[in-house]
């Protein structure tokens, strides 16, 4: 895995053929490197499968420069195999690359041979490329993932339990369906998230199918019928904080009955398709499940690092069976290797919890604006007879003491502008150092962003060295990025943020002092859709390489 990649596409799920005869193994990789041939034409690509299917390590490929690097290893208890593959973005050239890493582990010793499947698509872009910022490619589902998906009568899919299928479409449910539903989203053998419909009228099933394409291999879509049985049996078996309101639909993250907090109505949340603000809601699904949200399967194999381990082990195990080794040789490789191991799943469990806090802390944010938009949407039928005043800073009984109180106000003034994140709000309330210079400085700072800055950016005119004409205009220095030292892991998640459900990377920051008590710095980016500045921190300098 490439260390400063980001995310794209990832999923896990069981592969087992119908036919027990067949490898689930080989159906993968028939499927892969048909894929693959689509896209490369490479003479490699045309007589290569054998080395493909075992090990084969293809550098440059005619005309794309791509590379294909596939690994296997074989035990007594599975056979591991691992593809990682780099191309070029298709738009972008060298300014963006994309890696596809991919993992089968075949068990052995069933009646039916079944394998763990991964899959992660990630994309970064060339570092040593200066060209302004592109947007981030929005998420989207591989072609391999639903030609594998899409074949039901050889191959079942499923995560977790083996009733619990990934299937290609829609799965309608019918009247004496309402307990297994029930069962299903409270099940705390399922994995992945569930989409249901409570309807079928032909608005929400167009939008059903087409939530069912795009979720291919990350969440199973159901649709209700309209049935008054049907209801009564979602009702019986469904707690009231888990119904699905009539011409909505629900996402249903995975239960557990450990944690009562997984159950929570908050955390599972319903749409409303013919809503104002769904396309934007319909953004943030498709970017929460398909590239926030992981799926994992015990024991699966996710790269070919994972490859190297399982080799590196079943040698030493072989040279301890051989007693080739001495003991207390042996004993400390072995301690080195499971140190390693182990502070690798101790980091990726870590990830995996901090991530999902995120989400429900995501979504319960989204709930809330949700529901001031609704309060705001019932008031505007009687909002004609009533006058609302300008903002007029000159009525301000006093000047805002806090930075907390310049964000807010500032906010309110230029709400055509600028958009604050709640990051913006939570670090100007965690500021301390309410001097009066601060603060002054802080509300010039950010009148700058929306008159100076938003007139250069977004008036039409040449942005030329928009940092430059900037510091020019106002005396504050500007600095579209951190450089490239400050592009770590932990950097890069302090720069982003999310808004209304799309993401933002705040690099680009204004500052002023340099002293700890003289000291302030504001951070954010550009939404060129709707020409606004979103500001993501209000504060000190955020961490970067030297510091």
């Amino acid at each position: 895995m490439i260390s400063h990649s980001f995310t794209h596409y990832q999923t896990c799920f069981q592969v087992r053929p119908l036919d027990a005869k067949r490898s689930p193994l080989v159906a993968i990789q028939k499927i892969v490197f048909r894929w693959l041939k689509s896209k490369e034409k490479d003479i490699c690509m045309r007589g290569g499968y054998k080395d493909f299917k075992r090990k084969c390590d293809w550098r440059k490929l005619e005309d794309t420069q791509s590379s294909v690097v596939t690994k296997t290893v074989y035990s007594d208890d599975f056979t591991g195999w691992a593809l990682h593959y780099t191309h070029q973005d298709s738009e972008l050239k060298e300014k963006r690359y994309w890696y596809t890493d991919i993992g089968v582990k075949e068990e052995k010793g069933s009646e039916r041979r079944t394998a763990i499947f991964y899959v992660r698509i990630s994309f970064a872009r060339n570092q040593e490329d200066l060209s302004p910022d592109h947007p981030p490619p929005d998420p989207t589902t591989p072609r391999f993932i639903r030609d594998l998906i899409g074949q039901p009568k050889r191959l079942e899919i499923f995560s977790g339990y083996a009733d619990f299928h990934l299937f290609d479409g829609l799965m309608p449910l019918k009247v004496g369906q309402g307990k297994f539903l029930g069962d299903w989203i409270r099940s705390e053998k399922r994995r992945y998230p569930m989409v249901v419909f409570n309807d079928n009228t032909p608005n929400l099933k167009r939008e059903a199918e087409q939530l069912a394409d795009d979720l291919a291999g990350k969440a199973p879509v159901l649709v209700l019928e309209q049935n008054t049985e049907l209801a009564e049996e979602i009702c019986y078996y469904l707690p009231r904080s888990l119904w699905i309101p009539l011409g909505t639909f629900r996402v249903f993250y995975p239960i557990n009955p450990q944690y009562p907090r997984s159950e929570r109505p908050e955390r599972h949340r319903w749409f409303a398709v013919d809503s104002e603000t769904y396309p934007q809601q319909r953004q943030g699904i498709l970017h929460s499940l398909l590239q926030d949200y992981p799926l994992e399967e015990p024991g699966a194999i996710t790269n070919i690092a994972d490859i190297d381990h399982h080799i590196s082990r079943a040698k030493l195990e072989k040279r301890l069976a051989e007693g080739s080794m001495e003991k207390e040789a042996a004993q400390k490789e072995l301690k080195e290797f499971w140190t390693l191991l182990e502070d690798t799943e101790e980091e990726r469990n870590n990830l995996k919890v901090e991530n999902r806090q995120l989400a429900e802390e995501y979504d319960a944010k989204e709930n809330e604006l949700n529901d001031c938009k609704a309060k705001l949407n019932a008031l505007k039928p009687n909002s004609c007879d009533v006058v609302v005043p300008a903002f007029d800073v000159q009525t301000m009984m006093q000047l805002p003491s806090t930075l907390e109180e310049v964000v807010g106000l500032q906010a309110s003034i230029h709400a055509d502008r600028l958009t604050f994140a709640e990051e913006a709000f939570a670090s100007a309330h965690e500021y301390e150092k309410h001097d009066s210079n601060v603060i002054n400085r802080a509300w010039e700072m950010i009148a700058h962003l929306a008159r100076t800055l938003h007139e250069l950016k977004f008036a039409g005119k040449p942005a030329g060295d928009l940092a430059g004409e900037f510091e020019a205009q106002t005396g504050y220095e500007y600095a579209p990025t951190e450089g490239k030292a400050s592009n770590t892991k932990k950097i890069r998640r302090s720069r982003q943020i999310k808004v209304e459900g799309k993401q933002y990377e705040i690099w680009h920051h204004i500052k002023w002092g340099n002293r700890e008590r003289k000291m302030l710095r504001v951070y954010f980016d550009f939404d060129e859709e709707f020409k606004k500045i979103i500001v993501g921190y209000v504060g000190p300098h955020l961490p970067n390489a030297s510091s």
